[in-house]
C-alpha cells in the first residue's frame, strides 16, 4: 500500500527537522570538548548518529512516494532549521546574510508549492 502525498510531505519535513535536531546534538558534543575516542563514544554523538541513520532510512522510503523533484526541496529546510535551533539552544547570532538566505529558501519553497 502506497503512502499518500498528503501524509508523505509533512512526514518528510518532520524527518528533516529531526535530522536537524541531531546536528544540534553533534554540535553540543563538539562544544563539550571531548578528546580522543570520546569524540565518537559520548552519548550526544552516539544518539545523534543513530538518529541520522534512522532518518536517512525513513527519507529513503519517503522518496518512493515523493520523487526526486520534491524531496530536495523539502530537505532544504535543514538550512532553516539548523540556524534557528542554534539560535534557540546556543544563542548564536545569525548574520544579516543568513536571514536573507533563509528568506530565499522559504520563498523558493513557496513558489514551488504554488506554481511548481
Amino acid at each position: 500500500m502506497e503512502m499518500s502525498r498528503f501524509i508523505a510531505i509533512p512526514l518528510f519535513a518532520l524527518c528533516v527537522f529531526i535530522g536537524s535536531c541531531s546536528q544540534i546534538l553533534l554540535k553540543k558534543a563538539a562544544n563539550k570538548g571531548y578528546g580522543g575516542r570520546k569524540i565518537f563514544l559520548n552519548p550526544y554523538t552516539a544518539i545523534a548518529y543513530f538518529i541520522m541513520f534512522a532518518i536517512t532510512l525513513a527519507i529513503g522510503l519517503l522518496y518512493g512516494t515523493l520523487g526526486m523533484s520534491e524531496g530536495p526541496l523539502i530537505e532544504s529546510l535543514t538550512y532553516v532549521f539548523v540556524p534557528t535551533l542554534s539560535f534557540v539552544f546556543f544563542r548564536e547570532r545569525l548574520p544579516k546574510k543568513a536571514f536573507i538566505g533563509i528568506g530565499f529558501i522559504i520563498a523558493g519553497i513557496v513558489v514551488f508549492a504554488l506554481w511548481g
